[in-house]
């Protein structure tokens, strides 16, 4: 066992005791039973220690026996004591519900105080709040790092945020990402062309065209695709570095290719049963809480180069999983639409619903927004398209072949959710609906020709982008 230098205090030369703190009789810190000993070379971080060992907070219900464990002072004992916090429905709350609530609210206070100095060592993201299928973790990682401040001062004084500072840095590393080879060689900078421009203006200027000139009356949806032999999923990169449009992207590459970007969540999400009307409200979600997470990258300070990476890049697949949640979750509760008084007073319910998806939504971003930056991956727009007239979303299907099958019943749905109906229309309180534009990438135009000859629609497609060579 490490052990620290003894310290005395002015009023007694007394040593103070020394404390090991053991998850499964591994000794994980030693410090002295006077907090400010702590020894934080001698505390693991939250990737060194299992889930099963960062759980043990889970086994006590009351603050003695937490206190046993945990080793802290006394004055945290008295404090755990005290508490009486009491709901109507069960009387007291569970000790750890309070436990909980009151790390969150402690290692808030720190992370808004430290916020100020900057502190690019320590990596956040790993006690952020979150929901859903990361909450445990997320909590058992929170409750870790709250044990090990409590042992410098239990009331987490602002006098020792230095201390605070060195350790959470140790307990909250974070890691400069190795990306492999196709995906650095894939989020390069674009070529320019031998008169000097580049590929994606190009692709930017009709897509900007044909956005400007959609009118519902004319045209079958406000969508296009981008044709040719190489380069399209590149080109919707640049259309987010570059040109500073947030793209809602998604891929539907098979399961076993190689493929990059890689195949999206998402894709494994579509309705089994193959129903077009609930394709169409799978869609429909999609698109609604794209558009509330593009909103909430404009007020989590997230650019559109951000958030493209956001879907695409290594690091943040866990964003995927999260995202592919929030769509079945509005999917599974949002009422089918008919035009019946039940469905109106559901109206106002569905309203509800996706203004707290758009708040939840904020506070998701602004957690990952941390992780792009400490990787350099929230890339600022360039200044001479910062302020160029664009789609405020743009809903991009890569490997689009995949919609169509003797049906192409998901490539309908699509071209239908996109026209902005149903559920596009009570999000609009919260979230601007107009200026959303899709792209449909990796298709043979063929086959949208043909579904929408063998449906009879009269109205116009807007013709292939294709991407030009060098």
């Amino acid at each position: 066992m490490m052990q620290s230098k003894r310290k005395t205090s002015p009023s007694s030369e007394r040593p103070c005791k020394k404390v090991r703190f053991t998850i499964d009789d591994e000794i994980v810190g030693v410090f002295d039973r006077q907090p400010s000993q702590l020894d934080a070379s001698t505390i693991k971080s939250v990737n060194e220690l299992s889930e099963s060992e960062k759980n043990q907070w889970r086994r006590y219900s009351n603050p003695e026996d937490f206190l046993n464990y945990t080793g802290l002072d006394q004055d945290s004992m008295e404090e755990f004591k005290r508490f009486h916090y009491f709901d109507t429905a069960t009387g007291r709350v569970s000790f750890q519900d309070w436990l909980l609530r009151k790390a969150q609210g402690e290692l808030s206070v720190v992370y808004h105080r430290l916020e100020l100095f900057g502190n690019e060592k320590i990596n956040w993201i790993f006690i952020q709040p979150l929901y859903g299928s990361m909450k445990s973790i997320i909590e058992n990682n929170m409750m870790y790092t709250w044990i090990q401040l409590k042992r410098i001062n239990h009331s987490l004084h602002p006098t020792q945020d230095w201390k605070y500072a060195d350790l959470l840095s140790r307990l909250l590393q974070r890691e400069k990402v190795q990306y492999g080879l196709p995906e650095g060689a894939f989020h390069i900078e674009e070529r320019l062309t031998a008169d000097g421009h580049r590929q994606s203006d190009f692709v930017c200027e009709r897509l900007l065209q044909y956005y400007n000139s959609y009118d519902p009356n004319q045209h079958v949806a406000p969508y296009a695709s981008i044709v040719g032999v190489t380069g399209k999923s590149f080109m919707i990169q640049q259309l987010a570095v570059q040109h500073g449009i947030y793209v809602a992207y998604a891929s539907l590459a098979h399961k076993i290719s190689n493929a990059y970007p890689r195949r999206s969540e998402i894709a494994d999400r579509f309705p089994k049963d193959g129903i077009r009307r609930e394709l169409e409200k799978f869609w429909e979600c999609y698109i609604v809480t794209s558009l509330a997470d593009i909103e909430a990258c404009k007020t989590a300070s997230i650019t559109p180069a951000g958030f493209y990476n956001l879907q695409t890049k290594r690091p943040y697949y866990g964003y995927q999983k999260e995202f592919a949640d929030r769509v079945m979750s509005l999917f599974n509760m949002y009422p089918r639409l008919r035009h019946t008084e039940v469905v109106k007073k559901q109206r106002t319910k569905v309203q509800a619903i996706l203004s707290s998806r758009v708040d939840h939504a904020q506070i998701l971003l602004r957690r990952w927004r941390l992780e792009l930056e400490s990787n350099e991956d929230n890339c600022k727009i360039p200044s001479s398209q910062a302020g160029a007239a664009k789609p405020k979303a743009l809903v991009c299907v890569d490997e689009a072949h995949e919609l169509f099958d003797h049906n192409s019943f998901k490539f309908h749905a699509f071209r239908d959710a996109i026209r902005q109906r149903d559920l596009s229309r009570d999000l609009s309180n919260f979230v601007p609906q107009d200026g959303a534009f899709g792209a449909l990438i990796g298709t043979d135009y063929s086959m949208e020709e043909r579904a929408m000859a063998a449906i009879g629609v009269g109205k116009k497609m807007f013709p292939p982008i294709t991407i030009p060579t060098i």
